[in-house]
């Protein structure tokens, strides 16, 4: 019975509303509702006199100082990590019992030992 029903309620076509073309009741949205007026603002004219000030440097300003000393602590910061891989390759410890000891965070330890591979590494002799 309830296969009958349902070849009764397929076979049966949806009425089209005149001018759609999908069956499905969609809601659109009212073009009739009244909507605030879109007043045009008046263009402002810039002058590049105006918008733009030059101001000269601070006194005593060194604009290179921040760079320096930026310089200065990444080289101390690698300075520390160098001595800790040298310490941990003469101490002839694995690098997590030398980071154990040492209270060192392994993750970055080993981090600092990939980038300053390249020093770790003897120099090769050139035929």
């Amino acid at each position: 019975m309830w296969s009958a029903v349902l070849v009764e309620i397929i076979a049966v076509r949806v009425k089209h509303k005149p001018g759609r073309t999908c069956p499905r009741e969609v809601k659109r949205k009212i073009r009739t509702f009244p909507t605030k007026p879109v007043v045009a603002t008046p263009q402002r004219q810039l002058l590049p006199t105006s918008q733009i000030r030059i101001h000269p440097p601070a006194a005593g300003a060194d604009l290179d100082a921040k760079a320096r000393v930026k310089r200065a602590r990444k080289i101390a910061h690698e300075r520390f990590w160098w001595e800790h891989i040298q310490g941990w390759q003469q101490s002839g410890r694995t690098r997590a019992e030398y980071c154990r000891v040492e209270k060192l965070a392994p993750n970055s330890f080993d981090l600092w030992v990939n980038c300053l591979r390249h020093r770790l590494r003897k120099p090769q002799k050139r035929a």
